[in-house]
């Protein structure tokens, strides 16, 4: 069986709101891109998408 994701799950978040508490403090918290570690993204599911993640880890 195969089922779609339905485009893109994850993305930088696009709003303060969207990030996780616990990068909340960091100074690239803003940015979603942490400029210290190897430029490493800090990526998080979009809200329209959360469903269908449940969804997919559900199969």
């Amino acid at each position: 069986m195969v089922e779609s994701s339905i485009g893109h799950v994850r993305d930088l978040p696009m709003r303060a709101s969207d990030v996780p508490a616990a990068y909340k403090g960091e100074p690239w918290a803003k940015t979603g891109v942490d400029v210290d570690n190897d430029f490493k993204p800090l990526y998080v599911v979009n809200a329209d998408k959360k469903q269908q993640m449940a969804n997919l880890k559900r199969l």
